[in-house]
């Protein structure tokens, strides 16, 4: 972990409602992966473990355990809430973080997590608690590569499959992290990332007359969900939102847990995963790329 991670995470350890030590989810023991696996769009039911090959390294794994929809989620939502969010788009967030919370089983939970130039751990949704309750209001610049960093750190339950929604405009104007960064948290993390990008049109040109663009966040948020497993998604109208929110959490919610302990690879060091379907047909199989071993 270089310096300026290792104070980003002293950041979130005295700002962060749980005050948990945040700490990277990698361990060969036992190795948990999500896959989503949908053919013309829709969820494919009813695999096997004999359905699956998995290689780590290039090694082929034995599985130990293939479920689907068995185990609770928590889903972290990542949101900005910058001045450029303010009006019409912040309420098109407000009404797609309560449609999640809307879809949440009896088991799952939803903490939200708000960034402008400071990122800001704003708990849990319950029926007590909605989105209007703690997001707070529009202001401030934009800490996206912070915000994505500070919400993956955090321990996660082996009990639990983790995701995260992270919504924003696409432009990063104050992190103390750069994209790089942000990806190599992520893909330390194992929570897939599906990421939903709404640009601000209103870009104007700095004084020294170079323009500032959504290039550089798309192309960060685009490898954000490649890397683990996610989808990336640009939309370009508000009430589009919900949708995409929603769509995010249907999708991890029904893909796929497969378990194996590593075997013939070393277990320090960068694990690149692959996992493909054998039964007959063409599949879209979606997984993240690796893990850290330690």
């Amino acid at each position: 972990m270089n310096l300026r991670l290792g104070l980003l995470t002293s950041l979130v350890v005295v700002s962060t409602v749980t005050a948990q030590q945040p700490v990277f989810r990698a361990s060969t023991d036992l190795i948990v992966v999500d896959v989503s696996v949908r053919q013309n769009g829709r969820p494919v039911t009813g695999l096997t473990a004999a359905d699956f090959v998995v290689t780590d390294n290039s090694i082929p794994q034995a599985l130990l355990d293939v479920s689907r929809e068995t185990m609770p989620i928590d889903v972290d939502l990542i949101v900005d809430t910058s001045a450029s969010m303010e009006g019409d788009r912040y309420t098109a967030m407000v009404r797609a973080l309560d449609a999640v919370q809307a879809r949440l089983g009896p088991d799952d939970r939803a903490r939200v997590m708000t960034f402008n130039q400071q990122v800001r751990d704003a708990g849990f949704l319950t029926k007590d608690r909605r989105t209007s309750d703690v997001l707070g209001r529009a202001s401030g610049a934009t800490s996206l590569y912070d915000a994505v960093a500070a919400g993956l750190i955090v321990p996660l339950e082996p009990s639990r499959r983790h995701m995260a929604i992270v919504f924003t405009d696409g432009v990063d104007g104050s992190s103390l992290l750069d994209g790089r960064e942000a990806v190599d948290v992520a893909a330390r993390s194992g929570v897939t990332v599906f990421s939903v990008m709404l640009p601000d049109t209103s870009l104007t040109a700095t004084p020294l007359g170079t323009f500032i663009t959504n290039a550089a966040g798309e192309d960060v948020l685009k490898r954000l969900s490649s890397t683990t497993g996610g989808v990336f998604a640009s939309i370009s109208q508000n009430n589009q939102l919900s949708t995409s929110f929603v769509r995010a959490f249907d999708e991890f919610r029904t893909s796929y847990v497969l378990r194996y302990a590593a075997t013939g690879t070393p277990k320090p060091g960068w694990h690149e995963l692959s996992v493909r379907v054998t039964k007959n047909g063409r599949y879209d199989v979606r997984a993240r790329k690796g893990y850290v071993g330690e």
